[in-house]
C-alpha cells in the first residue's frame, strides 16, 4: 500500500507547484495597458524634429508559453503626443511587432519577463494648418521588461519599461508622394522612444 500512495503523493504536490507558477507551459497570456515616456524624432528638416517630448502609449499584447521560460507572441503599441517642437500639432506611432518572451524568474503568483521584439512602424505627422497628416512606414525594434503579478487564478496585473527605436523612412503625404526638403532632397525620419507602462493580465 505504501508503495501505491507515495507516487500518487509525489504527482499531486508536483501538480500543485506547477499549477502555483505565475506563467506555465502551453499558457496564453494577454495584457493590456497604457502609460507614458517620452519619444524624440530625428528628421532631415529641423523644425519638425523634436527631442524627448512626453508622450502617452497603449499596449496590447498576446503571447503562448511554448515552454516554462519562452514564450512567443504579438504586441501592438500606440505612442502618440501634442506636444512636440513648434512647427508640429501632433505625432503618432504604430507598431506591429513579433515578439520574444523570456522568463528569467517564476514564482507562484508572478514572473519577471525579457521581451525582445521587431516589425512595421507607422508614423503620422500633422504641421500646424496642414489639414491632412505626413506619413512614414519603417521597421522599428523594441525590448523590455515587465514584472506580472496574479491577483487570482486567471486575473493579474503588470508593471513594465520598454523602449523602440525605428530605422530611418522617407515621409510622404497622406496620398503616398515624397516630401522633399528645400534642396530637394527625400524628407527623412526616425524615432526612438521610452516608456512605462501597467495594466492588467488575463492567463488562460
Amino acid at each position: 500500500m505504501r508503495d501505491r500512495i507515495l507516487p500518487l503523493v509525489m504527482a499531486v504536490w508536483c501538480a500543485a507547484a506547477c499549477n502555483a507558477q505565475g506563467v506555465q507551459r502551453e499558457q496564453l497570456v494577454m495584457t493590456i495597458g497604457g502609460g507614458g515616456g517620452f519619444t524624440t524624432l530625428t528628421s532631415s528638416i529641423d523644425s519638425l524634429g523634436t527631442g524627448g517630448a512626453e508622450t502617452g502609449a497603449v499596449r496590447f499584447a498576446v503571447a503562448y508559453a511554448i515552454t516554462d521560460k519562452w514564450s512567443i507572441g504579438v504586441h501592438y503599441d500606440r505612442i502618440g503626443t501634442d506636444r512636440t517642437s513648434s512647427a508640429t500639432e501632433s505625432l503618432r506611432f504604430t507598431t506591429y511587432m513579433i515578439e520574444g518572451v523570456y522568463r528569467p524568474w517564476i514564482g507562484e503568483r508572478g514572473a519577471v519577463e525579457l521581451q525582445l521584439a521587431f516589425g512595421p512602424s507607422l508614423m503620422a505627422l500633422k504641421p500646424w494648418g496642414q489639414g491632412l497628416p505626413m506619413k512614414a512606414q519603417s521597421t522599428a525594434l523594441a525590448f523590455g521588461a515587465r514584472y506580472l503579478r496574479m491577483f487570482s487564478g486567471t486575473v493579474g496585473g503588470f508593471i513594465g519599461v520598454d523602449h523602440a527605436a525605428s530605422r530611418s523612412a522617407n515621409v510622404t503625404d497622406y496620398n503616398g508622394q515624397q516630401i522633399s526638403d528645400a534642396d530637394n532632397n527625400a524628407l527623412k525620419i526616425e524615432w526612438n522612444s521610452q516608456r512605462i507602462t501597467a495594466g492588467l493580465m488575463v492567463r488562460f
